[in-house]
């Protein structure tokens, strides 16, 4: 899988180096809507790297968009959490830890998935990645969970949308 993100989207500037660290968990689902309020796709992720191979993640996607006809399901091949030089384990280096951080701050989790389209009319596979934040829950998540996703190749290659998450994003530690 080609893991170098090539997107339109903004990139904040980040000061210090990034890098991903594991392991980690995140689960989520709901609607994500445009910054106009907009419904934009539905959405279901659980990534999980709990047992220390950031390259072996385990864990599954789905994601329909009715408007644009996007509708997959994929299954995770890899996912960390983009922290700080000064944090980072030293586990893995990824560009897309940059972009993902640089969109939601650090504590950003970065996943790659491969896809395969459930649209009849538009059968294939490929692959993509996705960033999301958990900010908290109920009254301490001013600005909402975040989503940003990007088809990098396949059927829906070029795809990309981003939002708040209605619903939930949850990241998690591992138990040790």
């Amino acid at each position: 899988m080609n893991k170098t993100l090539r997107m339109g989207f903004a990139l904040a500037t980040v000061t210090a180096l990034v890098g991903c660290a594991n392991p980690g968990k995140v689960t989520g689902g709901g609607s994500v809507v445009g910054d106009d309020g907009t419904k934009i796709a539905t959405f279901a992720v659980n990534a999980d790297t709990c047992s220390g191979d950031l390259n072996a993640a385990q864990g599954h996607m789905n994601w329909v968009d009715q408007e644009r006809g996007v509708k997959m399901n994929g299954t995770m091949t890899a996912h960390a959490v983009c922290v700080s030089e000064q944090d980072w384990q030293g586990n893995w280096f990824a560009p897309d830890c940059e972009w993902c951080a640089g969109s939601f701050g650090y504590g950003a989790e970065l996943a790659y998935f491969d896809y395969r389209s459930t649209n009849p009319k538009a059968p294939g596979t490929g692959s993509g990645v996705t960033c999301v934040k958990d900010n908290g829950e109920g009254k301490g998540n001013l600005d909402g969970d975040r989503l940003i996703m990007s088809v990098t190749s396949g059927v829906y290659g070029g795809y990309g949308a981003s939002g708040r998450a209605r619903g939930n994003v949850q990241s998690h530690a591992c138990s040790e």
